[in-house]
C-alpha cells in the first residue's frame, strides 16, 4: 500500500540499508512497465517523491532514472536526474 507521502518505502531498506527511494522506484517502474499511465494518481505521487529525492546510492539513482525515462518519453526528468548525479 502506498504511504501518504507517495512512497512505498519500508523501514528495513529505506532507513536501515540506506536505500531510500529504492522501493518506491521499483514499484513505480513496475506500474509504468505494466501500462499504468504516468498521470495515474499513485504513479504521479511516486514521481513527485522521486523528483525531490537527492541522488545518493547508485542503484537507487539508476532506478529513478529508469522511472523518469518510462514516465516521460522525452526523458526530461531522466536528464535532470543524471545531471544531479
Amino acid at each position: 500500500q502506498q504511504n501518504e507521502n507517495g512512497t512505498w518505502e519500508g523501514l528495513v531498506l529505506g532507513l536501515l540499508a540506506d536505500m531510500e527511494g529504492g522501493q518506491t522506484a521499483l514499484v513505480a517502474l513496475a506500474l509504468l512497465e505494466a501500462g499504468v499511465p504516468a498521470d495515474d494518481k499513485a504513479v504521479a505521487r511516486a514521481l513527485e517523491y522521486l523528483e525531490k529525492l537527492p541522488p545518493k546510492k547508485t542503484k537507487v539513482v539508476g532506478l529513478q532514472t529508469q522511472v523518469f525515462a518510462a514516465a516521460d518519453p522525452k526523458n526530461k526528468q531522466a536528464q535532470q536526474a543524471l545531471a544531479k548525479a
